[in-house]
């Protein structure tokens, strides 16, 4: 038997380059289900294997801004309609038809690790992961006042 697929036809928002990202599929409790292995494929090439790690089961009208912005990289509504359009050749009853939030971790997965000129270290000890965690540059991640 050959090992499930998931495929990608397109990287929303360059998700696929990380570890872990999700999906938004048809209900299928079948087809995807937690724990299991999927080969993960982009436009049919091979981008390696992933495991399912959870899974949300909701309706068009439940999905929020966060969900939508973290897959896809768009607003609620332009998510929306990129899931319209995605399903147009199906007879899909949107008031009805469960969709699933679904949370893919590549564990295997080399991904690119931080350029060095993030970092700011004045030191002539070896650089260490706790040392380049120190010097991060936090503001980055925060609020500017």
């Amino acid at each position: 038997m050959s090992e499930p697929t998931i495929n990608f036809s397109h990287n929303w928002n360059a998700k696929l380059f990380g570890k872990a990202f999700t999906t938004i599929r048809l209900a299928n409790n079948y087809k995807y289900q937690v724990g299991t292995r999927y080969l993960i494929t982009l436009g049919g090439k091979h981008i390696g294997p992933g495991f399912i790690r959870d899974i949300k089961v909701f309706k068009l009208n439940q999905l929020t801004e966060f969900m939508a912005f973290v897959d896809t990289g768009y607003n609620l509504e332009t998510s929306k309609e990129i899931i319209l359009k995605m399903y147009k050749n199906k007879n899909i009853d949107w008031q009805t038809q469960q969709l699933m939030y679904i949370l893919i971790e590549q564990p295997e997965k080399t991904v690119m690790p931080v350029p060095d000129f993030l970092y700011y270290i004045e030191t002539d000890a070896p650089i260490t992961p706790a040392t380049r965690a120190d010097a991060f540059p936090k503001t980055l991640f925060s609020k500017q006042a």
